[in-house]
């Protein structure tokens, strides 16, 4: 929901820049075409069996000074299927998920609905990328 309302704000400043006005005037329509390139966008569904309070998946936002990596947590929905799993719908991006209480986090990019798995060292570069990308905006 976030995502379509920041992105429905920049459809509305867009319309002001081109033809004047109250930003505001622009947002209903705005809306309507946020919520359609949402619609457009390709999801994959991670699903993952629950075996242990630890699991998550966080899409990763850039860099962070101490962790390396600047995560964005992912809410998630259950299904009880001969077992419990948690969802997460995860849109193009780059994700880490932890699923057990041993084992180390692994890498996923996002891309049309296909997941590839990805290295620590890959999803640091990427990162990096995304701070590069925002800083030259």
């Amino acid at each position: 929901m976030k995502k379509v309302m920041t992105r429905a704000w920049e459809i509305a400043r867009e319309g002001q820049e081109q033809f004047g006005g109250n930003v505001t005037e622009y947002l209903s329509e705005s809306l309507k075409l946020a919520w359609a390139e949402q619609k457009e966008e390709k999801v994959y569904e991670a699903t993952l069996p629950i075996n242990n309070d630890r699991l998550w998946v966080a899409e990763i936002t850039g860099t962070h000074p101490r962790f390396k990596l600047d995560r964005q947590f992912l809410n998630d929905y259950y299904l009880s299927d001969n077992g419990y799993y948690k969802v997460f719908d995860l849109t193009d991006g780059i994700y880490a998920i932890k699923g057990s209480n041993r084992g180390g986090q692994t890498f996923f990019k996002v891309i049309n609905g296909d997941a590839v798995e990805i290295d620590y060292n890959q999803a640091i570069e990427l990162a990096k990328q995304m701070d590069n990308i925002e800083v030259a905006a």
